[in-house]
């Protein structure tokens, strides 16, 4: 017997749970529409995607899944971890393209107005993956939030943290220990010029796409009036979402860089003297 569910989701609203919703399109039982704002987030870590990514999952029309090309190059024992499947991963390496075209931009229940999921610059790049570019690049109805960091002096520091405590997210809001770093002048000039040459590679590589810069810096100051910019971007209602994640450094860059003023002269007269302002 078929089940009259047309005002389902009205009914539960936003808590209506999107894997519930995929469940009933797939038996039927919801009405599927490809009538949607396909997206992606792109970047590299520590630009603040996750912040973005819980704003834009906030919103009742709008799901934006993780980084599916990372999981996908995840090693064997780290599979283990109960929230990945492996089969789910298999498919992922093995038909990339086929589970973007047929899982991700395929037909949503008609509640969902705006899709999209992560991507870093340096996912999906071996030879087993060469063709999932070409598909985004090629779509080009597929738009693009590109997801920046102004200082680059702050995303390297945010990287170092990260690696040393293994914690890429803070869903707490509890405060972390602080850590110290003497960090290398080359290190430092070979990781600026890494992310600036990835950022320019992708506006080009994008050019043809709508595409907005997202910065972090803006998100943190004013999530609010960001979010708006965003939302009319994605074609859908604003909504006052709030974020899911809490910023995870609070300290200043001067206490957590041992060697900040020596960093600080050497780069005093380059074009990178600017992330120095403290």
């Amino acid at each position: 017997m078929i089940v009259e569910v047309k005002n389902i989701t009205d009914a539960v609203g936003k808590w209506f749970p999107f894997y519930v919703k995929e469940a009933f399109t797939t038996l039927k039982l919801l009405k599927a529409s490809p009538e949607y704002t396909k997206f992606l987030i792109i970047g590299r870590s520590r630009t603040g995607s996750n912040f973005l990514r819980g704003l834009l999952n906030n919103h009742n029309q709008v799901f934006v899944f993780g980084e599916i090309f990372r999981d996908a190059s995840l090693k064997p024992e780290e599979l283990k971890k109960p929230i990945y499947k492996k089969p789910f991963i298999n498919y992922i390496r093995n038909n990339p393209v086929t589970y973007i075209d047929k899982w991700i931009y395929k037909d949503r229940d008609q509640s969902i107005k705006a899709l999209g999921f992560k991507i870093f610059y340096y996912h999906a790049h071996k030879p087993d993956e060469k063709d999932v570019w070409d598909y985004l690049k090629e779509h080009k109805e597929i738009k693009i939030l590109h997801m920046k960091r102004l200082n680059y002096l702050d995303t390297y520091v945010s990287r170092l943290k990260a690696g040393n405590t293994d914690k890429w997210a803070n869903t707490t809001g509890k405060k972390e220990r602080s850590n110290q770093y003497t960090i290398d002048y080359d290190d430092c000039l070979d990781e600026f010029t890494w992310t600036e040459n990835y950022e320019n590679e992708y506006d080009e590589f994008f050019k043809d796409h709508q595409k907005i810069d997202v910065f972090y810096e803006n998100l943190a100051n004013n999530y609010q009036k960001e979010t708006k910019k965003i939302f009319k971007f994605l074609n859908i209602d604003y909504q006052d979402t709030t974020p899911s994640t809490y910023k995870q450094r609070k300290e200043s860059l001067r206490n957590m860089i041992t060697n900040y003023d020596e960093l600080k002269q050497k780069f005093s007269n380059t074009k990178w003297g600017v992330f120095f302002n403290e």
